[in-house]
């Protein structure tokens, strides 16, 4: 796979600079088109509401501010897009995760910020979780803070499953472009095995043109992810790749304990596909 369409998701509220800025330098070094996205579901009319006409006019009123600080994030997303790039915008009067999916076709990335997986309001705000998990495409969750994604030293969590091994094949692109590579497979009670497993991972890697290294990293305190982010941050890299783990189709996402912990770590940049 190449990265050649990039999906960003703005947040109508807070549209951040930062972060297409991210997607366009992405977009550049891969030769990608950048497409933002952005959605707001009209608030319902409060329980309590008497009459039709009512309810009706507050939906209006709801709908209007909707569209308007719709129309200011493709104000915002036009003016930092240079012409020379390919891109587009697309805008929804619907949930924001409901308006990624819809769009997901269209991307080899989708790229979102840390702070969407931070916010209760999902007829407003994204929930991180539930779009790993529902778009079929893998998602950048770019860290706080972050300006650029150089993806030049990158750890790979690795663990062998089958959402594990889809992040590392949708991931291709970045690994062959990065200067460093590590396997980094946490030691959860058969450390022959754990090193069996990274070793396979690696002659399969170099197949494809990558040169990993490999590590068995002993449990920290604090969980998969932290040990894992722990490892990123020693080698000084800034781009975590994991399997994206869930075991529901229902609205509420049951996460698996390392992808809940992954979205809550937002010091580093996580890619991660299901």
């Amino acid at each position: 796979m190449e990265i050649k369409n990039i999906l960003v998701h703005l947040d109508a509220d807070e549209p951040s600079a930062a972060l297409i800025r991210c997607a366009l330098d992405l977009a550049e070094r891969h030769g990608a088109a950048v497409f933002g996205v952005a959605a707001v579901q009209p608030a319902a009319a409060p329980v309590g509401f008497d009459g039709a006409a009512l309810a009706s006019a507050w939906y209006v009123e709801e709908r209007e501010r909707a569209e308007a600080a719709l129309k200011l994030t493709e104000e915002r997303f036009y003016s930092l897009v240079p012409k020379a790039t390919r891109h587009g915008f697309r805008s929804f009067l619907d949930s924001p995760n409901a308006g990624l999916e819809a769009m997901a076709h269209r991307a080899d990335l989708v790229m979102v910020g840390s702070h969407a997986s931070q916010r209760p309001d999902h007829h407003r705000h994204l929930d991180v979780g539930e779009l790993v998990l529902a778009a079929g495409r893998p998602v950048l969750l770019v860290g706080s803070g972050v300006t650029q994604v150089w993806a030049d030293r990158i750890v790979i969590a690795w663990k062998d499953t089958r959402e594990a091994r889809r992040a590392v094949s949708d991931a291709l692109p970045l690994l062959k472009s990065a200067s460093e590579v590590m396997i980094a497979v946490v030691d959860e009670g058969d450390g022959h095995a754990a090193r069996q497993s990274a070793d396979e991972l690696s002659a399969w890697l170099d197949s494809h043109a990558v040169n990993p290294r490999s590590a068995v990293l002993e449990m920290q305190s604090g969980g998969l992810a932290a040990t894992v982010a722990a490892a990123a941050e020693g080698m000084g890299a800034d781009l975590i790749v994991s399997g994206g783990y869930g075991h529901s189709r229902l609205r509420e996402w049951l996460l698996g304990g390392m992808t809940r912990e992954l979205l809550a770590e937002t010091t580093v940049n996580r890619f991660l596909s299901n």
